[in-house]
């Protein structure tokens, strides 16, 4: 019989002080999102609860950074591709910056438990392929980062220019 890690990956996670889903409904909704996101950081923070990570896709050869319609479906792909089962415990944003021929694919991921979720580390197909670094949200470089991400969907980040900003909620 398999072992359906999933559901073993979700029994593990800590229970949290709030709802994780009416956060996410918070943020969706608000006209201040940055707000909503200092508030999670400041006073709703749990540390083995909750984890922000910073992704980069790693391009195979500067031809995967060349054309935007390219670089999107790399991300529609990458999206569709997220176990369904992770949408409960996940809030990401996808963004494609700077310009054609060089554009870079990166994102922010909020996710339950301290770690990466274990079904999107180990059963999506092409997660190999991003760089992975935990944020913290304590260090005020981190928080600025996970907010400019989350909230820019015009002008640039990290000085690159937005191209294309995408939920995952």
């Amino acid at each position: 019989m398999k072992v359906d890690e999933t559901a073993l990956w979700e029994k593990s996670l800590p229970e949290l002080k709030f709802s994780f889903y009416d956060f996410k409904t918070e943020y969706v909704n608000a006209n201040d999102k940055a707000a909503v996101l200092r508030d999670l950081a400041s006073k709703r923070w749990e540390e083995n609860g909750l984890s922000f990570w910073h992704i980069q896709y790693e391009k195979g050869d500067d031809s995967e950074g060349s054309k935007l319609h390219i670089a999107n479906n790399l991300v529609n792909g990458f999206q569709s591709r997220m176990h369904d089962k992770l949408r409960p415990h996940t809030l990401a944003v996808f963004g494609i910056y700077g310009k054609e021929p060089k554009l870079e694919t990166f994102g922010v991921l909020l996710c339950r438990g301290s770690e990466l979720p274990v079904p999107l580390v180990k059963e999506h197909p092409s997660f190999e392929y991003w760089k992975k670094r935990k944020l913290d949200v304590k260090n005020k470089k981190d928080l600025k980062l996970i907010i400019n991400y989350f909230t820019t969907k015009e002008g640039s980040v990290e000085g690159r220019e937005v191209q294309n900003h995408m939920l995952y909620k």
